[in-house]
């Protein structure tokens, strides 16, 4: 997991030591599940010739995909 997405955690937790501490657990689980997707050998064979393009980008999408879900959780209670 890279600095920028610890600094965008702490951001959306905005202040709040659980919410950061949670946030960066589950993105924590979620690149490893990207990396386990990823040396699975089921889907290593379907992949093909994109195995080493998906291994970079997989665990980083569904690291970023959970920072968006936690900011558009946050817009969302705010504008409530």
């Amino acid at each position: 997991m890279s600095l920028d997405n610890v600094l965008a955690i702490a951001a959306l937790a905005d202040g709040d030591l659980a919410l950061t501490v949670i946030g960066i657990a589950i993105s924590i689980l979620a690149f490893t599940a990207g990396e386990m997707v990823m040396n699975d050998p089921k889907l290593g064979q379907w992949l093909g010739g994109m195995a080493a393009e998906a291994h970079t980008f997989l665990p980083v999408a569904m690291a970023c995909l959970v920072v968006a879900v936690g900011g558009a959780h946050k817009f969302v209670r705010r504008n409530v």
